[in-house]
Order: structure tokens, then C-alpha cells, then sequence
């Protein structure tokens, strides 16, 4: 799953600057069930993630 210029945040977490929304992401899931329950909800699921 692709996850890009969608943020639940504005700032970085780690130095507080603005992010860059042109930045990209890789997750990836076992199956679709888990796909589908990262993308309702991804900022509770987040910190999973290695």
C-alpha cells in the first residue's frame, strides 16, 4: 500500500518541522482484511510499524 500526501499530521513528530507531502511510504500487509483496517483508522495503527 502507497500511503502519500495524506497525513494525519502537519509537523514531524521527531523535529517538529513541516512534513513534505510529496514523501512516500511503503507498508506492507498480509492479506486484505488488514489493508482495509490500517486505511479506516491508520493513525491507531502507525506505531506497528517498523
Amino acid at each position: 500500500m502507497k500511503v502519500a500526501r495524506k497525513t494525519v499530521n502537519d509537523k514531524c513528530p521527531l523535529s517538529g518541522r513541516p512534513i513534505d507531502p510529496k514523501k512516500t511510504y511503503t507498508v506492507a500487509f498480509c492479506c486484505n482484511n488488514c489493508s482495509g483496517k490500517f486505511k479506516k483508522d491508520p493513525a491507531k495503527h502507525i506505531s506497528k510499524v517498523k
